[in-house]
């Protein structure tokens, strides 16, 4: 692991990235895509199942998500498909918005009912607290 970046590491951290298949190639793999996780996020993102082949895809749609957000993306099922999806209704949702989203079950069909009705849904369906007037989902 001191080849992928990590020195010093713990016997427990050495432990933990091995039980979990953190592997030096999977560390260079997401530093090659601007990824620079420390050993418990690095640990993390393999239990979640985060992979450069996902981050690759999350930011060929436009986002630049830290580490917790992709986290977090992954926790909740944000897919590149999701994000591709959403931008086809004309959304352009943040990593935050996307989890949001995900977790009050906004697909990209949900928004296309919306947009039938002759709604104009924006981003700031998310915003806490806000009322439809408020977020522009006047006809």
């Amino acid at each position: 692991m001191k080849a992928a970046g990590f020195d010093g590491l713990t016997v427990d951290q050495l432990i933990a990235m091995k039980i979990q298949g953190v592997s030096p190639e999977y560390v260079r793999d997401l530093r090659s895509l601007g990824i620079s996780p420390d050993v418990d996020q690095i640990v993390a993102m393999k239990i979640q199942g985060v992979d450069a082949a996902y981050v690759r895809g999350l930011k060929d749609g436009g986002l630049q998500p830290n580490i917790d957000q992709l986290i977090a993306m992954k926790i909740q099922g944000v897919t590149p498909d999701y994000v591709r999806a959403l931008h086809a209704q004309g959304l352009q949702p943040d990593a935050d918005n996307l989890v949001a989203m995900r977790i009050q079950g906004v697909t990209p069909e949900y928004v296309r009912d919306i947009q039938a009705l002759g709604l104009k849904p924006s981003i700031d369906l998310c915003r806490k607290n806000e009322t439809p007037k408020k977020i522009g989902m006047a006809r």
